[in-house]
């Protein structure tokens, strides 16, 4: 589990770059989302919950989970060397560099909330929905030492509704994400997983604050009080 915003910065330090690249709208989102996840973990004290959680399936079965800054550092590959790992699944907030890549035996699976290669980077969800299309999608690929270029083991596209916030994008692809990586886990248990090389894509970075007040003024919402229901 990461322990920071962003790598290398502190997270006041962190905040204060996400306000001023992304301006007070993709801020203000950013906050609420993770507000969101925040208050809704409660729900994995009700008995009848309709989802459930990585975080809270690894307490129940009493696996650690680790808290790191940085996954390159000498600890961090020192801890993961003693867990001998066959894979490495990433759906992270930092880059794992070539020593960490290297590490495990069959190789490291990254799930990509976007549709490679056409949606590399980050934010893919936000550039579909502020581009007009009316897909984005999520993506399960071995991952290389240039970021979103490796093979793809699955993908899928995921509609873009009229009346869709990009937070319940977000969580659609999420939701379908983790169906692809059990899928892709099964078939490379048996030896069956299939590898397509990527194409040219284009590469997205974060939003700037023109580009998120040209979201808005397109009538689009970055969140709604209906995505409560979601969780």
């Amino acid at each position: 589990q990461s322990d920071c915003i962003l790598h290398r910065k502190s997270n006041w330090q962190s905040l204060l770059f996400l306000y001023r690249k992304h301006g007070w709208r993709y801020f203000l989102f950013k906050i609420t989302d993770q507000l969101v996840y925040a208050v809704t973990n409660i729900k994995k004290y009700l008995p009848n919950k309709r989802e459930t959680r990585l975080f809270w399936e690894a307490e129940k079965r009493k696996i650690p989970i680790i808290t790191i800054k940085d996954i390159n550092s000498p600890q961090a590959l020192e801890q993961m060397k003693t867990y001998a790992p066959d894979i490495i699944i990433s759906y992270f907030n930092q880059i794992l560099k070539e020593d960490a890549l290297a590490l495990p035996r069959l190789g490291c699976l990254n799930v990509h909330p976007g549709y490679l290669p056409v949606y590399r980077g980050v934010a893919s969800s936000f550039w579909a929905m502020q581009r007009g299309a009316n897909w984005g999608g999520v993506t399960v690929h071995f991952m290389e030492k240039k970021l979103d270029t490796g093979d793809i083991v699955g993908r899928e596209k995921v509609a873009i509704t009229k009346d869709m916030s990009l937070h319940r994008h977000n969580y659609l692809c999420c939701k379908t994400g983790g169906i692809l990586l059990l899928s892709a886990l099964k078939k490379l248990r048996i030896g069956k997983i299939k590898r397509i090389k990527q194409k040219k894509g284009d590469y997205y970075s974060w939003p700037d604050a023109e580009s998120v007040e040209a979201f808005h003024a397109k009538g689009l919402r970055l969140i709604d009080a209906k995505d409560l229901e979601l969780y």
